[in-house]
């Protein structure tokens, strides 16, 4: 399955932390969708990065293959279901998994 990465997620170090065997396949653009800054991380001592439909923006980002394995662990370190949910949207002529409100 295909993941759409974006803010954080982009870091390749932090997603091999988090799915040591997501495959990075392209650059990608989420339309309509724009890029939020929606709370604040005691963790990291800054913003929380999440997206939000916004007609005519975009979000760059980047379209991992990942393993159930790994959509497991991007659960659990995005907080679903609790904070973020996840949902399949069309992303560069793909259908990907993306976290957010």
């Amino acid at each position: 399955m295909y993941y759409f990465a974006y803010a954080s997620n982009l870091n390749r170090e932090q997603m091999r932390e988090r799915c040591p065997d997501a495959q990075p396949k392209f650059i990608a653009n989420l339309p309509n969708h724009k890029l939020i800054f929606a709370g604040w991380s005691r963790k990291w001592c800054g913003g929380v990065a999440s997206i939000k439909p916004c007609k005519g923006e975009k979000v760059i980002g980047a379209v991992y293959e990942i393993s159930e394995m790994c959509l497991k662990s991007l659960d659990k370190h995005e907080g679903y279901p609790t904070i973020y949910n996840r949902r399949k949207v069309w992303c560069s002529q793909s259908l990907v998994i993306l976290w957010g409100p």
